[in-house]
């Protein structure tokens, strides 16, 4: 893993995470989930690796990786948000104010929901949305993205991302557990 939280790039280095306990090859993939863990599964099992033979069925088991900054403080609560979620339409997501410390959202971002073939998500975005503080306490106006061009239309994670003032993974933001809304445009 890089640790990138100091601003002088000669300063950052790398860590090495826990190795996998099931060798992932060609057929694997690694999806986002919901609370920010990721899911590994798949792969071939070979009986000669060195000749490329392969058995004749795939690896099954899964195993689900936590990322450090998980665990790094408390994380935002989204408390309600809406199911739908028009094109360019301003939008309210409610979040948990009583935590202590209060959560510091940093930023609001939707990802796609994973369509994961060969190690590689044909359907991936990340995309920061525009937000600001409502007059409603505990609540953000945000603004859904300007047309399906940016963002097909479907179903999508909204996080809210908390900033992180001190940080061991190096990561310097801490996700919420993601609602799932449907982007959409209706029908003229």
């Amino acid at each position: 893993m890089l640790d990138y939280s100091d601003p002088d790039p000669s300063n950052w280095s790398w860590s090495e995470l826990p190795a996998m306990e099931v060798p992932r090859k060609y057929h694997s993939s690694a999806l986002l989930l919901p609370d920010g863990r990721v899911w590994c599964g798949g792969s071939r099992i070979y009986s000669d690796p060195q000749n490329f033979e392969f058995e004749n069925d795939m690896e099954r088991r899964i195993e689900i990786y936590s990322p450090g900054y998980l665990f790094e403080g408390a994380r935002p609560e989204i408390t309600s948000a809406p199911l739908v979620v028009n094109y360019d339409e301003v939008f309210e997501v409610w979040y948990n104010v009583t935590a202590d410390p209060s959560p510091d959202i940093d930023s609001v971002v939707l990802i796609s929901l994973p369509s994961v073939t060969h190690c590689y998500d044909s359907n991936q975005r990340y995309l920061v949305l525009d937000f600001e503080l409502s007059v409603n306490f505990g609540a953000l106006n945000v603004t859904a993205p300007v047309d399906e061009y940016l963002a097909p239309p479907g179903y999508y994670m909204l996080f809210l991302l908390q900033k992180k003032y001190q940080s061991v993974s190096g990561e310097v933001r801490i996700p919420s557990i993601a609602r799932i809304v449907k982007l959409f445009r209706p029908s003229p």
